[in-house]
């Protein structure tokens, strides 16, 4: 028998307009994500959202040090023949085999005493041809007990990871970095590699103080229980998405006018490769430092995700624009056009989601799916490019949900990321098509059958 397309298969769970429950945390308001049903689904105007309903002051600010380039760096910085003796690879990087080479170069730059920092952003001029790069940062706590164990990052230097070249005045976009999420530090011990390819040149290190805000205790209190994403034979409910507000975005870094597509195609599921150990109340200064680093540092204008999500469960609004509506965000290079991005807050290499994490990129997903009349174990064509992975346009085929990986030379979203997109697409489906039945949360692969003993 021949299969449904995926649009008669979604019809059925679009055309109802969604509001946005309130968390039980205590966020005052929560901006209404979901324009008419109309709107969602068809082309929808470049023009700016509405202005939220007031701006949060800017507590921000960075330190930059100067290395500038690997084999002549600047005073405070010291030129090193390969990588130095227990400075590590990045995850990424490790996982992918990667090793130093007899052309790998570092440098260096140690400082014992800062103003205090919680997050750290390695940044370079933005140069196709520039390799690969790892980056391994330590710091020293304010109560000097001395350097911390090595924090690292890959690079992730895709020159069209932001915004439309178009809006953005020549040179101000730059690659670099993930950003390393360090906790409150006032010392830094900084070593950026040059893997293979040609080095990374006018390399500068932010050290981010995300400062504090009065909502961010708020963030500490348990968010309470989700309520069931509520659906009915043509309703798919979003779940609890907290606002730029509830992390401090302030429209004062923004430099980024909204773009919009006629249709959303597909989901790209990201990890941010910060830090898994951080705490309720940690996130939304988390999510402030990458906020400064994409949109101040990089020159994107904003943050590049549309949703971030947390290891408790809890999602965040990203990109400013309207979470509801087909906003183009910054995150995957070349292809940011018709998809969302979902980041994962955490690093998913070598450890796994949780549970919580899962489940809430699964509703977001159903939501945005239904919408948009999306079948979730679907494929797609799309059109993109040209980005780290495609030196040209492309037209290539997608399913519905994809890792970053698959349109760029990236590990994003990790080994363990990857492995839970099969038991994301069943429960999306599960949420969509009404299913009763509970698909349990991506399980741990089976442990192998013991050897048989030789026999004698």
């Amino acid at each position: 028998m021949r299969k449904l397309s995926d649009r008669v298969l979604i019809r059925l769970a679009v055309g109802a307009t969604v509001s946005v429950a309130v968390a039980a945390a205590g966020i005052a308001t929560v901006a209404a994500a979901t324009p008419a049903g109309p709107q969602a689904r068809g082309p929808q105007p470049a023009t700016p959202a509405p202005t939220e309903a007031a701006d949060v002051p800017d507590v921000t600010s960075t330190t930059t040090i100067r290395i500038g380039d690997l084999s002549r760096p600047a005073a405070r910085a010291t030129a090193i023949a390969g990588l130095p003796r227990n400075v590590p690879l990045a995850d990424e990087s490790a996982a992918e085999g990667a090793r130093p080479t007899a052309t790998t170069r570092s440098a260096r730059v140690t400082i014992p005493s800062t103003k205090r920092f919680s997050a750290v952003g390695v940044s370079w001029a933005a140069d196709p041809a520039t390799g690969s790069v790892t980056v391994a940062v330590r710091t020293l706590a304010p109560n000097r007990t001395g350097w911390s164990g090595w924090f690292t990052s890959g690079d992730e230097a895709d020159p069209l990871d932001g915004p439309s070249e178009a809006s953005h005045r020549p040179g101000t976009l730059r690659g670099g970095s993930g950003t390393i999420w360090t906790a409150p530090s006032t010392g830094v011990d900084v070593v950026v590699t040059s893997l293979a390819g040609a080095a990374p040149r006018d390399v500068k290190v932010d050290l981010i103080d995300p400062g504090q805000l009065p909502s961010d205790a708020v963030a500490a209190a348990p968010a309470g229980p989700q309520r069931a994403s509520r659906y009915a034979k043509r309703r798919v409910g979003s779940p609890v998405i907290y606002p730029r507000s509830s992390w401090g975005a302030s429209q004062r870094l923004m430099t980024w006018a909204p773009e919009y597509a006629p249709q959303l195609l597909a989901a790209v599921l990201h990890h941010t490769a910060t830090t898994n150990s951080y705490r309720r109340q940690d996130v939304p200064a988390i999510i402030r430092s990458i906020y400064h680093f994409q949109a101040v540092t990089r020159g994107w204008g904003d943050i590049g995700y549309n949703v971030i999500v947390d290891k408790f469960g809890r999602a965040w609004e990203g990109r400013y624009g309207g979470i509801g509506r087909v906003l183009v965000g910054a995150h995957a290079g070349g292809f940011n056009a018709g998809t969302t991005g979902i980041a994962m807050l955490g690093n998913f290499t070598n450890a796994r989601p949780t549970s919580a994490q899962l489940e809430m990129v699964a509703r977001y997903m159903a939501w945005k799916f239904a919408w948009a009349g999306i079948w979730a174990p679907g494929r797609v064509w799309i059109t993109g490019g040209p980005s780290t992975k495609y030196k040209r346009r492309v037209r290539i085929i997608v399913t519905r949900l994809y890792g970053h990986r698959l349109t760029s030379s990236t590990a994003c979203p990790g080994k363990y990321g990857v492995a839970a997109m099969p038991w994301l697409v069943q429960r999306v489906n599960a949420i969509v098509s009404h299913a009763a039945v509970w698909v349990p949360p991506a399980p741990r692969p089976p442990a192998p059958a013991p050897r048989p003993s030789p026999t004698a």
